[in-house]
């Protein structure tokens, strides 16, 4: 069977089915929601109104990715109006996510009389009950799961309570939504370009508007060559891993790594100062350097071995270094283990507790782990494949084993989709460019649609070893490399090495190769 027909058959697709997942977006035919819909016109007809007011209005945001893109969304959609609102981006360490009783109380000596929550708001009960004790009017733009009382304000725009699509969405899409409302039904090009990110970065599943988005995105950014993004991705090699790997790890990195809130504050102003080309260099330089920092931190992490547990379907560690880079690890050892993996690391300000990430493939909901958990959590939220939360950390091992326990159980009820062993097997002389084309076609990647997982069985006779690297290459060029392996692997007597991982296209000195770059071998 020929790949194209093997990757068919990995997604389940016939070829009208692939047709349609590779079809160009269309968005007229996003799923919106309605003016028709008392609660929600109003929240259009209020912003409208602020719009044109000289009331004081605020813009509050989070440190991640969908938080930024999101903040510029409706910072820049008041700025078409006219109207130029404040915006605030919180530290992690030292704000922690969502509305403070603090930044409220600030915000309210400054005179601010409305503050709009963008990708937080929706649990933020007290925080909001004691804005409006203090005459500010709060605006709630937010995707998080719905956990607990719901604020009280008339103005919350939340996908699960509209009930306009019935999957989970990023709140750069929602920000869209309202900015189309607001522009006379009409999508800036740019705002599309940044919900499409939110998207990406948020691992929303890819179907409907989602999928939608993310393709515009993708195109738009060809289309407009936007001066900001073009100075994180090199356009020549532009792929949607760029989005992942340049642009998005880019962003998300001040947020990570540095306690200041300055730091993401100037996140959010590169995606606002969009034409500014003096900005553009001087905030561009300054987000890779915090980027470079980044990997060093993650690269000097350690995992504390006498807290590691592991078993046949999870895996959990704690890990030394900053709390935001634990979910930069988790995702690592997600893709190393393609197994769901818990990382904690001691909080930043308080060291009795441990911040925690959790992350798994598609077919687990880490939600109901989170759920069935809560009473033993100091806080916490998150989506089906990407929570987190805060925990004592004389709670490790119980939340661990319990951990364990939910994961194991929810492997077992759906056994076939959570299959470790869903592999394309392929030759060495399958990775050529022909089929990498092929393989191109099935794109985008991410949730509920990810890149497909491949195994090439290479005999042993033809591996270069090194401490660094695995390596075979075919007559044609194509390569299986694993780095950091474990030799002692292959000191037993077969002659066959199985390896497991996933397959990019590496260029260098303008020679493309093909590679599969893999997990881990047997």
């Amino acid at each position: 069977m020929d790949l194209f027909n093997k990757l068919l058959e990995y997604y389940n697709f016939d070829l009208n089915k692939y047709k349609e997942y590779i079809s160009e977006p269309d968005l007229s035919k996003l799923s919106l929601p309605s003016l028709d819909n008392p609660s929600f016109n109003s929240i259009i007809n209020k912003l409208k109104e602020l719009a044109s007011s000289n009331e004081k209005v605020l813009i509050y945001g989070d440190y991640d990715v969908d938080g930024l893109t999101s903040t510029a969304i409706i910072y820049l959609t008041m700025k078409k109006l006219n109207k130029l609102c404040g915006y605030f981006i919180p530290s992690r360490y030292i704000d922690g996510y969502g509305l403070t009783a603090d930044k409220v109380k600030y915000f309210h000596d400054l005179n601010y009389k409305y503050i709009i929550c963008v990708d937080n708001g929706i649990s933020c009960y007290k925080e909001i009950e004691l804005a409006k004790s203090l005459g500010i009017e709060v605006i709630i733009i937010d995707h998080h799961e719905i956990i607990g009382d719901i604020p009280k304000t008339d103005y919350i725009f939340h996908h699960h309570i509209y009930k306009f699509v019935d999957y989970e969405v990023s709140a750069a899409s929602l920000s869209l939504y309202v900015s189309y409302y607001l522009l006379n039904k009409t999508f800036d090009p740019y705002f599309v370009f940044l919900a499409g990110i939110g998207v990406l970065s948020d691992v929303m599943p890819l179907v409907s508007n989602n999928l939608i988005l993310l393709k515009q995105a993708y195109k738009n950014y060809l289309k407009y060559n936007f001066l900001n993004i073009s100075s994180l991705i090199n356009q020549k090699e532009f792929t949607y891993d760029s989005l992942s790997f340049n642009l998005i790890s880019t962003l998300n990195a001040p947020g990570r790594v540095e306690t200041e809130m300055i730091s993401t504050i100037k996140a959010c102003k590169f995606l606002i100062e969009k034409d500014d080309i003096n900005q553009i260099r001087s905030l561009s330089k300054y987000l890779i350097d915090i980027n470079n920092k980044k990997k060093v931190l993650i690269n000097e992490s350690q995992i504390d071995e006498k807290y590691s547990m592991s078993s046949s379907h999870s895996y959990s560690f704690v890990i030394s270094g900053l709390t935001g880079i634990n979910g930069l690890v988790c995702s690592r050892l997600l893709n190393k283990y393609n197994q769901p993996v818990l990382v904690c690391t001691s909080d930043y300000k308080d060291d009795s507790n441990y911040v925690c990430s959790i992350r798994s493939p598609s077919g687990y909901n880490l939600l109901d782990f989170i759920n069935k958990n809560k009473k033993n959590m100091v806080s916490f939220g998150g989506h089906e494949n990407a929570c987190g939360f805060t925990i004592k950390k004389s709670m490790y091992f119980q939340i661990a084993t319990n951990f364990t326990s939910e994961m194991e159980s929810q492997f077992l009820k759906n056994k076939n989709s959570n299959d470790s062993n869903n592999y394309i097997e392929i030759s060495l002389d399958d990775l050529n460019i022909k089929n990498y084309q092929i393989l191109e076609s099935f794109e985008p990647f991410g949730n509920l649609h990810e890149k497909p997982n491949f195994m090439i069985k290479v005999n042993k006779s033809i591996l270069k070893t090194s401490e660094k690297f695995i390596k075979a290459t075919s007559i044609n060029g194509g390569e299986v490399v694993l780095f950091s392996p474990n030799l002692s692997l292959l000191n037993n007597e077969s002659n066959i090495v199985t390896f497991y991982g996933n397959i990019n296209k590496n260029t260098f000195n303008n020679k493309e190769t093909i590679q599969l770059v893999a997990t881990s071998f047997k």
